[in-house]
């Protein structure tokens, strides 16, 4: 049987997720195929993130433009209309997304792929069909965020500055 210990969490002390140690980290799934969006959004999700996916470039913008936030991206970068590296250039040209970090997905993660993802901003690149490389990247990126991020200590930190 398995027990979700965030519940139970959640019952005993409510203010413990606002500390960023116990709360779950938001993914987008960007490609404009539908096998891969479904092939990868169940392997994050069963890693212990939320998943919300896009079809394109141009969705995963729209998202942001109403106001969606995540803690990172998982992008295709051969895309028609607008690839990987021109999303990230794009996202990352606004100053309020400048810092989400991004994972290019290929085919093959070959070094000429990593390099170009760096170059256009990205933390790193990985296979569409290596899930453990993929789940490994995302923990490595994310991994340092949530006990860097404490809303606790931002707040106090705030107050103190004003």
């Amino acid at each position: 049987e398995i027990l979700d210990i965030a519940h139970f969490m959640r019952l005993a002390r409510p203010s413990a997720f606002s500390r960023g140690h116990a709360r779950r980290f938001r993914i987008l799934v960007v490609d404009d195929k539908l096998f891969f969006r479904d092939m990868l959004a169940p392997i994050v999700s069963a890693a212990g993130y939320d998943v919300s996916t896009a079809a394109s470039a141009a969705d995963a913008l729209a998202l942001f433009a109403r106001g969606a936030r995540f803690d990172a991206i998982v992008t295709d970068i051969d895309m028609p209309d607008m690839d990987g590296y021109a999303f990230a250039h794009a996202l990352h040209a606004d100053a309020r997304f400048a810092d989400v970090p991004m994972i290019a997905l290929a085919a093959h993660a070959a070094p000429a792929v990593l390099a170009a993802a760096r170059a256009a901003g990205m933390r790193g690149a990985v296979g569409k069909f290596d899930r453990a490389a993929l789940v490994a990247a995302l923990t490595e990126i994310l991994d340092g965020t949530a006990f860097n991020n404490h809303a606790i200590e931002s707040r106090v930190m705030a107050g103190a500055a004003a």
